[in-house]
Order: structure tokens, then sequence, then C-alpha cells
């Protein structure tokens, strides 16, 4: 018996919470520190790579720099579920914790459960990882009683609306542990950028443009701009992120979640932007950047894009195959990911803006500017996207160079608010389009996310309209999908002009923007 009580006194066992990023899924973790004497070795256990096996360096430098002994004997490190392999440096402050406490050296209430996160330098200073924001968000479901993070990470609490502890170095940490634990609540506070500045008036020679991406940005629908090198179709696709409301908190939330996992930025600014994500890709960019690794369980950029803009220039010199992997995401508006025998899914839901050339020269939508390409060259150039793609593609817009009286209305035309009356409008539309979602009985959407059951009914569409927008499509070989496009559209310019029900005038404009000279299967 007392040969049993001499060896209970001589190991020393505690548990510490945390979680890190599978891709960027957040999952709770338990640390156990175990403490025995004997020759020193340092072990960590539970599937780690090599960021979290160098952490015993970093933690034994830290602990000696803040001023607290490095205990001598056996240090074994559990990191469970041991099953699933870990990544990442926002360990170490958890694994140093739980050393303090078992060595006796920082004495807390065993019963209460204790969430920790952070890298230390070897200095004692705690950084933030990436990723903070959605690991916090699932940390906050779990409950914890305690919650210790860095300073740095004061975003990523705002996100989760969490209240917990904020320190600088590992020294303060152990000495508000050793105090009572008082909180800070930490709530969301957002910046809009400030669009009034933009001036309106350099697409003012290109009317059909301007009205093409509003009636998108009211009602989320995809746009490709077709026109000639010149005409403005890269300052027109950019002009769409302006007009879109902001985001609510709720989106805030997500989208810094999501890119602060995705893209492994660290957080430097006590305020999150609740301006909607513009995505701008160019001609070299590849499948795996578009769509992202399904192996590392990395989204790309339709996932960043997520409740913004997604704009492609000059899509024709995209090499083949790569604005294909675009049409799943843009018709489910998610993006699904396996890995070990786990599915993934990510939000895809963007508006798709894209731009290109008519022709290799690009001068063939002009008369004052000969086209040298031949019809077989410009049909060859034209094929390059798919007409998959096109299908769904909701708004076709001809760009052509501004005339004489477009370049003086550039020139003298004054645009003063008028970024911000297109934007009340779109708010205002947006509001109109949810309530009638919300008054059928389904999640709120735009008219572009509608899925395509019982459109008829939402959408106050007669037999008059639906036989008027069938013998449209019939006469110009639209598909079934460029159907249900053209009467979405026709909503969205309804509730622009303050339309109960959908008007033939509605459908007529509608069809203006689908009836395109580009592509593969033009009509």
């Amino acid at each position: 018996l007392e040969k049993e009580r001499a060896m209970s006194t001589k190991y020393s066992i505690t548990t510490v919470f945390s979680s890190f990023m599978y891709g960027i899924v957040a999952i709770p973790v338990q640390i156990e520190v175990y403490l025995t004497p004997g020759i020193n070795t340092f072990d960590i256990l539970g599937l780690c790579d090599s960021s979290i096996m160098e952490s015993r360096g970093r933690i034994r430098a830290a602990l000696v720099a803040s001023g607290y002994s490095f205990p001598h004997g056996h240090i074994t490190i559990s990191i469970s579920p041991s099953y699933i392999k870990k990544a990442g440096t926002n360990f170490d402050l958890p694994i140093a914790i739980g050393i303090l406490i078992a060595s006796k050296q920082v004495r807390i209430n065993c019963s209460k459960k204790l969430y920790a996160e952070g890298e230390l330098s070897l200095d004692g200073q705690i950084k933030a990882t990436p990723g903070g924001a959605l690991r916090l968000s699932c940390a906050k479901k779990e409950n914890y009683d305690f919650y210790y993070l860095p300073s740095d990470q004061k975003p990523s609490c705002k996100c989760a609306s969490l209240s917990c502890s904020l320190n600088e170095t590992l020294l303060d940490c152990i000495e508000s542990m050793k105090r009572k634990y008082c909180p800070i609540k930490y709530s969301l506070d957002t910046v809009e950028e400030d669009d009034e500045n933009y001036d309106v008036s350099i697409i003012k020679g290109q009317p059909k443009a301007l009205r093409t991406l509003f009636i998108s940005a009211c009602g989320w629908h995809n746009v490709l701009l077709v026109g000639s090198p010149g005409c403005g179709k890269t300052m027109a696709g950019r002009l769409i992120k302006l007009l879109l409301p902001p985001l609510s908190n709720d989106e805030v939330c997500e989208i810094f979640a999501l890119n602060n996992a995705i893209s492994r930025t660290l957080e430097s600014e006590d305020s999150i932007s609740a301006s909607r994500p513009f995505r701008y890709v160019i001609q070299d960019t590849t499948t795996s950047i578009l769509i992202g690794s399904n192996s590392k369980l990395k989204p790309g950029e339709v996932v960043l894009a997520n409740r913004g803009v997604l704009f492609a220039d000059e899509l024709c010199e995209y090499k083949k195959g790569v604005i294909d992997c675009l049409r799943q995401p843009m018709e489910d508006r998610l993006i699904t990911f396996n890995k070990d025998g786990n599915e993934y899914k990510f939000p895809t839901n963007f508006i798709f803006v894209g731009s290109t050339n008519p022709c290799n020269c690009g001068n063939y939508y002009e008369k004052k500017s000969k086209c040298t390409c031949t019809e077989a060259q410009r049909l060859r150039y034209e094929q390059k996207i798919s007409g998959p793609f096109l299908d769904r593609i909701d708004l076709f817009c001809e760009m052509h160079r501004v005339d004489n009286d477009g370049l003086k209305q550039i020139a003298f035309t004054k645009t003063d608010g008028e970024i911000r009356f297109l934007k009340e409008k779109v708010a205002q539309c947006w509001l109109v389009q949810k309530e009638r979602a919300r008054q059928a009985g389904i999640e709120e959407c735009l008219n572009g996310q509608m899925v395509e059951e019982n459109l008829v009914e939402i959408f106050r569409a007669d037999k008059r309209i639906i036989e008027y927008c069938a013998d449209m499509s019939t006469l110009y070989s639209c598909s079934a999908r460029g159907f249900l496009r053209l009467l979405k559209i026709g909503r969205t310019i309804a509730d622009i002009e303050g339309h109960k029900d959908i008007e033939q005038s509605d459908i007529a404009e509608a069809f203006s923007y689908r009836n395109r000279e580009f592509g593969v299967g033009k009509y």
C-alpha cells in the first residue's frame, strides 16, 4: 500500500483543450500532459506533423524566458483524437500551460475546462495562427469554462462573439490564470468601403452595359461582357461590386472565417470589412487555383468569391477546360471535396462576371475598324468557350468603342451620388425578392439563386407570359435552362420597374440580354 501511494505521487496528469484546422474544418481536441520522473524526454503523440513536433523547442525556450523552469523527467503529450493527422503551431500555448499545471508551477481548478491556442516565440510572445475564426466558432459550441488566446486574435474573437482573455505573452497568460477569471466579451464591428467617389461616367457611353450590370446586381445574375479592346469591359466588370449591398453580420463572419483559413493570412486589423468579396482571376489561372486542392482540402477562388463577385477577364485566353470547371459551382452554388472517406461541402454562391473580345483582333463589332480575322478564325476563337458554360450565363452584353457623344459624356457628365442611388435601388429589389421567398415558404434567396421549382407561381407569371416566353425560347432554340433563366431575368426587371406581376415588356427586355451574337450555339 505504501509503495502504491509513493508511485501515485511520482506522476502527474492534466488536460487542456484546443482545436486545429483539418483543411478548413475546425476540429476540437483534448491535450493530455503526462509527467513522470526519469530521464528527460519530451514526446508528442497523436499523428502530428513536423510543425507540431518542432514545438518542443519553442515551448522549452518560452517557459525559461518567462521565468519558469522546464520540468525534469518524462513528458508525454497526447493530442486526441489520435486517428486524424494534425498540423499547425497553435498547440504551443495549450501544451505549455499543461506542462506548468502538471509540474505544479501553476495551480487552477482542475474540474474546469480550459481552452487555449496560439504559437509561442522563443521569448514567450504569443502569436495568432490562420484559421482562428473557424476554430473559435467551434470552441464556443463546446462551452469551455476558460478561454486564453493571443491578443492578435481579436478580430476572430469578434467574429465568434466570444468572451475570452487575450494575452500578449505566456507570462501575461499565466498571471491572468492566477487571478480571478474576468473574460472580455467581444462583438462584431464592421467597416464598409467608401464607394461614393467611384466615377460611373467612365461607362456613361455604354448605357447597355450599365443596365446589364444593374440588372445582374438586382437579381444575382451571371454576366458576360463581349466587346472591343479598350471599350471598358474590365472597368464595367469591376463596377458591379460597388452596386451590391454590404454583407450582413452573419455573412461577414462567414467570409472572414473562410478567408482567414483558406488564404492563410494573419489578423492585423481590429475591424472587419463588410464589403463583398471581389476575386479577379487572370488568363494563366489553373483549375487548382479556381476550384482548389482536394488532397489538401483547400478550396480555391470559387469559395473565396462566395457572396461576392468572381471576375474572369479575357475569357477566351484561358486554357481549355479551365473555364468549364466552373459549370458545377455556378449551377449548384456549392462545391464538394472528398477526403479520407469524408465529404466536405463549401458554398460557391457568387455572381460570375466574364469579359472577352469577340475575335482575335477584337474589331469584329466595330464599324470604323476593319476586322482582320477570317470567319473560320473567328468561329475557332468563339469555340474556346463551350456551349454548356455559355448556357449558364444569364446576361450577355455587347460593348462597342465609345463614340464622340459618349466621350463627351465621360468628360463632362457629373455622377455625384449615382453609386449610392443605384446601390439603394439594388437593396430595395433584394428586400422584395427575399420577402417573396419568405411568403412562398422557402429559404430567403434572390431571383438568380432560385431553384427551378414552382417558379411560375412564385414569380407571378400568368399563362400569357409563359406562352410568350416559351415562344421566344422556341424561336431562337433556347434550352430548358435558358427558358428558366429568361423567366428569372424577367422577374428581376419587373422588380426594378415595380411590377407586381411579370409583364410582356419585362420578358422582351430580358430576351434582349439573352439574344447573344457570340459563342457556340449563338441565337
